[in-house]
């Protein structure tokens, strides 16, 4: 079925929002910036799993006091991005395919959690016509998630 055009700029807003306690808890920084509106005919729940999913991974990965930068940009070939900055120990480069995985988790991890957020967050985004990917952060410290909708 179709899905009703939305702002992909407000429902990620929504989203941190709603995340914001758990960042305040730990003293980090979300840092939000839209160059537009980014309207996509989207799965709203679908997309909230998204956001869900790859915010609350960066705020439990980031030490405290950390900062989170989310950006949403136009893609020169058309479409959006959005991504994910933290400053938490990132995901080795011979591991990035393997964190898709469903219950992967990565050896010796201190962080508690199933290994299904970036399952899920592959899923949804896939459901949405877009494409996960994961590099260093910058300066190669932390992760960087980028989604990609066409």
């Amino acid at each position: 079925t179709a899905q009703p055009v939305m702002s992909l700029e407000n429902l990620v807003r929504d989203r941190l929002a709603a995340a914001a306690p758990l960042a305040l808890q730990r003293g980090i920084d979300i840092d939000f910036h839209a160059e537009g509106a980014c309207d996509r005919p989207l799965h709203q729940e679908t997309v909230w799993a998204l956001v869900d999913n790859l915010i609350s991974n960066a705020i439990k990965y980031s030490p405290e006091n950390g900062r989170i930068a989310v950006r949403l940009s136009d893609r020169p070939e058309g479409g959006c991005s959005l991504s994910f900055s933290d400053q938490g120990p990132g995901i080795a480069e011979d591991l990035r395919q393997r964190v898709f995985e469903r219950f992967y988790r990565i050896p010796g991890q201190a962080q508690s959690g199933s290994g299904l957020g970036l399952a899920i967050a592959e899923r949804a985004a896939a459901r949405n016509g877009a494409a996960i990917r994961l590099d260093a952060g910058p300066e190669g410290r932390g992760l960087l998630v980028t989604v990609d909708f066409a």
